[in-house]
């Protein structure tokens, strides 16, 4: 496991969050580890960014390189 999901199951353990919680942070925690693959041929040299959440939040970033 990573270091990331160990504090969460930490802060379980303490008591300082619920088991509710614990899964809410554990499942976004996960979903940001998907990598979106970036294509890049000479017409379109932009780094392109997406990230789509579970709850619906949905952020898209054209950086030109």
């Amino acid at each position: 496991m990573n270091e990331e999901v160990m504090r969460v199951l930490k802060m379980l353990e303490e008591g300082k969050i619920d088991s509710q919680k614990a899964g809410e942070l554990i499942e976004v925690l996960n979903a940001t580890k998907k990598i979106v693959p970036v294509t890049a041929n000479n017409a379109d040299k932009t780094l392109k960014i997406k990230v789509n959440s579970s709850t619906g939040d949905n952020v898209n970033v054209n950086i030109p390189v």
